[in-house]
């Protein structure tokens, strides 16, 4: 899932690099902040279920079932917590920073 919104983030920057000047750094700050925040968030509900398993020897299925519902809320509240920190910066108005800032948001 990750993999599909670095994806469509990447392309939607470069879709709109014909219309905006973006700085040569833009795509990797927001590639990096993209991966590392949907790789924590996998990390943190495949440990949720992992400790499922182990704990309460439920089948791989029905852990992670649970694990997402648990452990979705949480994540989205983070995420949403993520955007909200990454919005903060914006008011720097530094172009590096703002389309990067921009570029990690459409990632996240």
């Amino acid at each position: 899932m990750e993999l599909i919104g670095v994806g469509v983030g990447v392309g939607g920057t470069f879709a709109l690099s014909s219309m905006f000047e973006i700085n040569s750094l833009t795509p990797v700050l927001g590639l990096m902040i993209g991966l590392a925040v949907g790789i924590d968030y996998a990390l943190f509900i495949v440990n949720r279920q992992r400790n499922l398993i182990i704990a309460q020897k439920l089948p791989a299925k029905e852990a992670a079932a649970r694990a997402t519902g648990t452990a979705g809320s949480a994540v989205f509240f983070a995420g949403l917590t993520v955007i909200i920190a990454l919005s903060g910066p914006l008011l720097s108005f530094i172009p590096i920073l703002v389309t990067g800032i921009l570029y990690g948001l459409a990632m996240d």
